[in-house]
This record gives C-alpha cells, sequence and structure tokens, in this order.
C-alpha cells in the first residue's frame, strides 16, 4: 500500500492542473536499468498523464533554526541535487523541481543558476 500524498503535493498537483490544462499525477517511472538488466523505478511527485511533464515537490524550509545555512549547504542542498539527479535520469519533455518554501528556491535556484538542463527548470508555488 502507497502512503497517503502530502497536502503540499496535492496542491501542488492542482495548481499545475489549472495552468497546463491537463492531470497530474503521482507516478513510478523508470530512471535506468541496474548492472542485472533491471529496471530502475522512482517515483515522481508530478506526471502529467501523456508523461510529457515530469517533476519533484518539496516543501522544506531553507535551514532550520539550530542549523540556518549550514542545514542548507549540508543535508537540505544535496537532497534537492538528488531529485535534479532523478529528474535528469527520466525520459520527459519538460522536468521541473517545484519548491514551496520561498527562502529556500531563491537560494538554490542561485545555487543552480547556469547549471541545469535547458528542459528543466526549478520553480516556486506559494502554499495556501
Amino acid at each position: 500500500m502507497t502512503a497517503k500524498p502530502h497536502w503540499a503535493e496535492q496542491y501542488v498537483r492542482r495548481q499545475l492542473e489549472k495552468e497546463r490544462g491537463t492531470p497530474f499525477s503521482k507516478m513510478r517511472l523508470i530512471i535506468g536499468r541496474n548492472s542485472r538488466g533491471e529496471e530502475v523505478p522512482h517515483e515522481f511527485d508530478l506526471v502529467s498523464a501523456d508523461l510529457k511533464i515530469v517533476g519533484e515537490v518539496k516543501s522544506g524550509k531553507l535551514g532550520n533554526d539550530s542549523t540556518g545555512l549550514a542545514g542548507y549547504n549540508g543535508k537540505r542542498k544535496l537532497s534537492l541535487i538528488a531529485d535534479l539527479f532523478f529528474l535528469e535520469r527520466v525520459e520527459a519533455d519538460e522536468k521541473i523541481l517545484v519548491l514551496t518554501n520561498e527562502e529556500l528556491f531563491e537560494k538554490f535556484k542561485q545555487d543552480m543558476d547556469g547549471l541545469l538542463p535547458k528542459n528543466m527548470s526549478i520553480r516556486y508555488v506559494s502554499l495556501p
């Protein structure tokens, strides 16, 4: 049994559906093959019905009060880079990493400036 999607993911899906006019769902897609030739799946938070748009949603903060930028430069940034890696591995026309914390979005977008392929973007969606 799969876990119930986080409300932030659901909210972002609905927002993208309104913008793009196509339904989005959470879905496992193939991102590679292991050394035994078996498919390696990854579950993405945003997959358009036609499979042309794939994305991830992250709702964490830049860093908590005790770690601040140290928390960002440690686990948080590496986690976001891992999400970009998984997005790079999937076949899709457009790939999106959606961040729901504006401070985190601004910092990570600045850090990744000039490093993303043309079909990949980082965007901010404000939660209610």
